[in-house]
């Protein structure tokens, strides 16, 4: 087990819960990476509900905890993210028509027709990383800033459409809320 630390030791500083420097809570800082995940594996969200709440650190301007329905043309994506948790740890499930996935610690498991299939590889929960499938993200989202190329500037927009529908639907109870424009 590793201990969840959404927040450093006492005295520390910690961007994360800085509302200046982090700009948002979980939904920001791990959302973003869950969001466009479920945009390449289901497509676009045509509508977002959203409900934030702080359950644990109270102390701190920011959410702790967001869970998000999205609904897009392959169905419902559910994301629910918390620092609230004692401990760290990332699941994944996705279900489809010939099979699912699961995601669970260092194990990832293929359910199809034609049987289960395991896999082991680095675990996301045992440290804030970017293994080497991110790579070039950054280089990426940079050349499109600087008009050199067209790569993940109009996801990263996107990104920031669905966690600002999620903001809204939120401070509506829960409300689905549709993103602020639809010309992506």
């Amino acid at each position: 087990m590793r201990i969840a630390a959404a927040v450093s030791a006492k005295g520390a500083a910690n961007w994360r819960v800085d509302a200046e420097q982090a700009g948002g809570g979980i939904l920001s800082d791990h959302g973003w990476h869950a969001l466009y995940c479920v945009m390449r594996w289901a497509g676009v969200p045509l509508g977002v509900a959203g409900l934030l709440e702080t359950r644990r650190f109270h102390q701190q301007p920011l959410e702790d905890t967001a869970a998000l329905e999205l609904d897009t043309d392959a169905g419902v994506s559910n994301i629910f993210l918390t620092w609230a948790a004692d401990e760290r740890s990332n699941t994944i499930d996705i279900e489809g028509e010939k099979g699912e996935i699961h995601v669970a610690g260092d194990a990832l498991i293929l359910e199809s027709e034609s049987g289960q299939r395991r896999w082991r590889s680095p675990s996301l929960s045992e440290g804030s990383h970017h293994p080497d499938w991110f790579g070039g993200v950054a280089a990426d989202f940079l050349a499109a800033a600087r008009g050199a190329a067209k790569s993940n500037l109009d996801q990263a927009v996107l990104c920031a459409r669905l966690i600002d529908a999620a903001q809204r639907s939120s401070a509506a109870g829960g409300a689905q809320a549709a993103l602020d424009d639809q010309s992506f």
